[in-house]
């Protein structure tokens, strides 16, 4: 399995796939969860979980992730300080959820070499 695709299907509590180390491209969106598991998605390179109900996400494991789309959560904090191939990353609020307000980054973090960057204005940029 290396893409796999679950948008606008609704999904009770979360998404946990397991040990999948060739997946490389997960597409999550407007599923309703609330929970994922990606400790086993260790090629993960791509991963678009936009509009669901996320309050935190683990991507320690993901440390070949280049793009990530997460906005419209419920996230108010969020590690990246691992994912440093990140190229592309979206993490905006939705309507009458929480503000993302700390974002962990690694050290020597530039968010304008980024090809996209959008986070909320305010947000505080700390390394670990």
């Amino acid at each position: 399995l290396m893409h796999f695709s679950c948008t606008d299907n609704p999904i009770s509590g979360g998404i946990s796939l397991g040990v999948q180390a060739r997946l490389w491209s997960l597409v999550c969106s407007n599923c309703g969860i609330s929970e994922l598991d990606l400790s086993g998605c260790t090629r993960l390179a791509h991963l678009d979980c936009i509009e669901n109900q996320l309050s935190s996400l683990d991507l320690a494991a993901n440390t070949n992730l280049q793009t990530l789309y997460c906005s419209d959560h419920r996230l108010e904090t969020l590690d990246i300080s691992v994912n440093t191939k990140l190229n592309m990353f979206t993490c905006v609020k939705g309507k009458d959820k929480p503000v993302l307000s700390t974002l962990y980054v690694w050290s020597g973090f530039d968010p304008t070499v980024f090809i996209l960057f959008d986070v909320p204005t305010g947000v505080e940029y700390l390394v670990p």
